[in-house]
C-alpha cells in the first residue's frame, strides 16, 4: 500500500478504479416508456426494413425519371396523368412509360416510379396531362424500400445509454421491450458527530447534512439509484455497520468525511476491515479534495470523500462519476470556451479545480472565477461549471482563453 498521502495521480486513481469496478449488473426488460437513459445490455438488430416501402420526400409527382430527361422551362415534357396518390394507403396500381401520379409527402411509389418532380416544377395542363419543366434523377426526392433500415442492422450495441433517438428508432420496429441493465446503485453516507439531519435544528456547533443531498443529485444525474443512509456517529462499530450494509446494497459507496488525518477518522479502518485489504489509494493531487480514499471488494468500489461540500462533489466529480458513466459520455462532456477575467494561481504538483461562472458581455463569453475556500458551499450554486489548472502549472493569466467544464 502507499504510504498515507504518497498521493497517487489523478489518472493513475481513474485506471485502477475502472479496472476493479466490475459490479454484477443483472439483466431487466423495460418498455419503451422505461427505456430513456437505460444502458443496452445487448446489442439489438432490426428486425424490419425502415422504410418498409419506396416514398417521396416531398408533394409532386411520381414518374420515372428518364421521361423528364431534357425537360425545361423552355421546353417542357408532356406526361399523362395517372389517379392520385392518397396518404397512408397502398398504391396498387403501376405507372406506364410517360406516366405520372400526383404523390404526397410520405406517399408510397408506385411501380414503375423512382423519383418525384417536386410540385413547384409541374402544372397541370389538362385533367389527364402534365407540363414537367425540369429534369430529375432516379431516386431524388424518394427515400427507397429498406434505404434506412435494413433487416439485420446493428440498431443499438450492448453498453450504450438509449437517448430519445434511439427509443425512436426501436419503435420504427415495433420492438417495445428493451433488455437493459439494472441501474447502478449508489450508496451514501454522511460521518461526523456534528452532522444532523436537514430537517433538524442544530445545536451549536452542529452543521446540517449537506454532501448526501448534493451527492445524490451527481448520482442521479448520470442515472443511477442513489440512497441516503442515516448519517454515521465518529465510532468505529456504528460506521463500520453502516458501511457494511450500504455495501451490501449498493455498487458503489460514498462515504463524506473521516477520509483525512484526525484521530477520530475511523474511515480508513472500517474500509480495510470491511474488504480484508489495504485501500486502493489515499490522497490525490487535486485542490480541493486531496485527501480521497478508495477501496473495492467483490467488483464493487467504496470512494471516502472528503467532508467539505465543494471538496466532495469535486472528488465524486472525478473519481466516481466518469465510473457511472458509459465510455461516450465521459469523452463528450459539455464544454465551452471563455476568456478569463483574472488571475488565478495555482500550487504546482496538484490539479486545481475552480469553480467559474460563464457570462456573455460585448459579445464575448467571459469566464470570471469563484473564489473560496472548499468549505463555502454557495460556490457550488453560484458556478456554471468549472476550469483545471493542471499539475505543473502555476496558475492562468487573465485574457487566457479556456475550456470551461459545465455542470
Amino acid at each position: 500500500m502507499k504510504e498515507l498521502f504518497n498521493l497517487t495521480s489523478i489518472p493513475e486513481a481513474r485506471r485502477i478504479l475502472q479496472e476493479v469496478f466490475r459490479p454484477e449488473l443483472k439483466v431487466e426488460m423495460v418498455s419503451l416508456d422505461e427505456g430513456m437513459g437505460r444502458i443496452a445490455a445487448q446489442d439489438i438488430h432490426a428486425v424490419e426494413q425502415v422504410p418498409n416501402f419506396s416514398r417521396s420526400t416531398k408533394d409532386g409527382y411520381a414518374l420515372n425519371a428518364k421521361d423528364t430527361y431534357g425537360a425545361s422551362e423552355a421546353l417542357p415534357g408532356l406526361l399523362g396523368l395517372r389517379e392520385e396518390i392518397l396518404m397512408g394507403e397502398e398504391t396498387t396500381f403501376t405507372l406506364a412509360k410517360g406516366q405520372a401520379a400526383y404523390i404526397p409527402t410520405g406517399g408510397m411509389l408506385p411501380e414503375g416510379a423512382d423519383a418525384v418532380l417536386m410540385i413547384e416544377y409541374a402544372d397541370l395542363l389538362s385533367d389527364d396531362e402534365l407540363l414537367a419543366f425540369k429534369e430529375v434523377a432516379s431516386g431524388e426526392n424518394v427515400v427507397r424500400k429498406g434505404e434506412d433500415v435494413e433487416v439485420g442492422d446493428l440498431l443499438v450495441p450492448a453498453g450504450k445509454r438509449l437517448r430519445p433517438q434511439e427509443l425512436g428508432l426501436l419503435a420504427s420496429q415495433g420492438i417495445v421491450e428493451i433488455p437493459v441493465y439494472e441501474r447502478f446503485r449508489v450508496g451514501i453516507l454522511s460521518t461526523g458527530n456534528e452532522i444532523v439531519a436537514p430537517e433538524d435544528t442544530p445545536k451549536m456547533g452542529e452543521i446540517r447534512d449537506v454532501n448526501s443531498y448534493i451527492l445524490r443529485g451527481e448520482v442521479r444525474s448520470t442515472g443511477a439509484v442513489a440512497k441516503i443512509y442515516p448519517v454515521a456517529r465518529d465510532e468505529y462499530q456504528h460506521l463500520y455497520d453502516l458501511v457494511a450494509l450500504a455495501y451490501e446494497e449498493n455498487h458503489m459507496v460514498l462515504i463524506s468525511g473521516g477520509s483525512s488525518v484526525g484521530t477520530r477518522d475511523y474511515c480508513l479502518k472500517v474500509l480495510k476491515d470491511l474488504t480484508g485489504a489495504e485501500p486502493l489509494f489515499h490522497g490525490i493531487p487535486l485542490k480541493p479534495g486531496k485527501p480521497a480514499l478508495g477501496a473495492a471488494k467483490d467488483g464493487k468500489v467504496l470512494l471516502g470523500l472528503p467532508g467539505h461540500p465543494v471538496s466532495s462533489r469535486t472528488v465524486f466529480d472525478v473519481l466516481g462519476k466518469p465510473l457511472l458513466r458509459t465510455e461516450a459520455e465521459n469523452l463528450w462532456q459539455s464544454t465551452v470556451q471563455g476568456v478569463l477575467t483574472r488571475n488565478v494561481p495555482s500550487e504546482a504538483g496538484r490539479d486545481d479545480h475552480i469553480k467559474v461562472q460563464v457570462r456573455k458581455e460585448n459579445g464575448e463569453i467571459v469566464v470570471r472565477p469563484l473564489l473560496g475556500v472548499s468549505g463555502i458551499v454557495s460556490l457550488l450554486t453560484e458556478g456554471d461549471g468549472e476550469i483545471i489548472i493542471p499539475a505543473g502549472t502555476e496558475g492562468f493569466p487573465e485574457g487566457k482563453q479556456v475550456t470551461v467544464y459545465l455542470y
